[in-house]
């Protein structure tokens, strides 16, 4: 059997030893870890990832929610909670679909209760503890923001346009954040205003999941409609 949160968490460090920096995360107010993990303590070992940056870089709260416990039958994939909380915010997209697709095979049944456990705590912690630039919603016009773009980022979304045209199909995550990285030299722009372009033109903030990834999970039609919309 899966052994209880509390008999793991004497191998890992307690989140009310822990420092206070290392308890709140980005997105997570005061004791919005430990809120999210109470019900856990009350019904037993559950694995999660934590709240994290959703921007894609491990934060603490991120490893302190990896409690790895015994189990009979272990999943074979463990999603990023990151990557979770913002599928559950995608009505477009079927999350155990995207999450296969992830994991470059079919998910077994033990992983699709571990995905479905994720998605119920991402969607709790998107509820009650996220911050709002973390709450995601996919814009179905193009956002004001996205016509105050600069020459240099309507360009870079531009030369983005058209690779995605080009393409077959929509690129992998991997191969669009290959590419995203190259665009950042050969427009000549800045990390910050690439990146907060492409956020601009589809959420309509500054700030974002990790952008090829973010990206390619997208129906290809829209996004190219949303880019040559947010280029001109």
């Amino acid at each position: 059997p899966r052994l209880g949160l509390e008999e793991r968490m004497r191998f890992r460090p307690g989140l009310d030893e822990a420092p206070k920096d290392l308890r709140q995360g980005p997105g997570v107010g005061s004791g919005g870890v430990d809120a999210v993990l109470r019900p856990l303590r009350a019904r037993g070992g559950h694995q999660l990832h934590g709240p994290g940056d959703l921007l894609g870089v491990r934060s603490a709260p991120d490893l302190l929610f990896e409690f790895l416990g015994a189990t009979e039958s272990l999943p074979e994939y463990f999603p990023r909670f990151s990557q979770v909380a913002f599928l559950v915010q995608m009505s477009h997209l079927d999350t155990e679909a995207e999450v296969a697709a992830m994991k470059g095979s079919p998910l077994t049944k033990e992983d699709k209760a571990e995905l479905s456990e994720r998605a119920e705590y991402a969607k709790r912690w998107l509820d009650e503890y996220a911050l709002e630039k973390f709450v995601f919603k996919l814009q179905e016009v193009l956002p004001e923001g996205a016509t105050q773009l600069n020459a240099a980022q309507k360009k870079a979304l531009g030369a983005l346009h058209t690779y995605l045209a080009s393409a077959s199909e929509m690129p992998s995550g991997e191969d669009m954040h290959q590419f995203l990285h190259g665009l950042k030299e050969s427009e000549s722009i800045s990390p910050a205003d690439l990146f907060s372009a492409i956020y601009l033109a589809f959420l309509g903030k500054s700030m974002g999941p990790k952008a090829g990834w973010f990206l390619s999970v997208m129906p290809r039609d829209f996004v190219l409609k949303r880019l040559q919309e947010a280029s001109r």
